[in-house]
């Protein structure tokens, strides 16, 4: 019995030795964030490398099954980098991988672009693909906040989402002065359609 008990301690030893001497598992992320590190400060005419990377890492992780931990990874990196990014191509790409993977993790930061001159528009290409409601309610909330194209920009997009909670907005803004949100607002009524574009319109 003690010799087997001896041989059992050993074992255990052995074992244990293993294991500390073993290599930690790699990253699976590693040549990812290696990839954000250069599109925080990519534009045009340096290599595209880095791109190609992150994009193949985030379509690999859109089809990812649930629970969907390395597409939440993924995304919420991709949210990091958006916000310390430099680059405005850099940040351009980026809402473009959101689109794609982006959840309501991402709407906030999304949200504080809208009214960005330069990324207005890329933030919304992202937001309108966003299933979470809190996308819509993000732009709908900076249709209050902005003017001529970037509103128009925004009432467009809301309309291409059929959010119907916006008709009262779209609504207000028919008899605008401002000839355009106006004509945006008509044509996102129709295209939403029901009673209320209606009696509207």
């Amino acid at each position: 019995m003690k010799r087997c008990y001896r041989i059992s301690i050993l074992a255990m030893v052995l074992v244990a030795a293993s294991a500390v001497g073993a290599p930690a598992a790699a990253d699976p992320l590693a040549d990812f964030d290696k990839a954000m590190e250069a599109v925080k400060v990519w534009d045009s005419g340096k290599d595209a490398g880095p791109l190609r990377k992150v994009e193949e890492v985030v379509m690999a992780v859109a089809k990812e099954p649930p629970p969907q931990k390395q597409r939440e990874a993924v995304e919420l990196r991709l949210v990091a980098a958006l916000e310390a990014s430099s680059s405005r191509e850099g940040r351009s790409f980026i809402c473009r991988q959101l689109r794609t993977i982006g959840t309501g993790r991402s709407v906030p930061t999304l949200e504080a672009l809208l009214s960005d001159g330069e990324l207005t528009h890329m933030a919304r290409y992202a937001l309108g693909r966003i299933a979470d409601e809190s996308a819509a309610v993000a732009l709908r909330r900076a249709m209050g906040k902005t003017s001529g194209k970037v509103r128009v920009g925004i009432i467009d997009t809301l309309s291409r989402r059929g959010y119907a909670k916006a008709m009262g907005d779209f609504a207000k803004l028919l008899g605008s002065s401002d000839a355009a949100a106006a004509e945006a607002a008509a044509l996102g009524m129709g295209r939403i359609g029901g009673a209320e574009a209606v009696v509207a319109l």
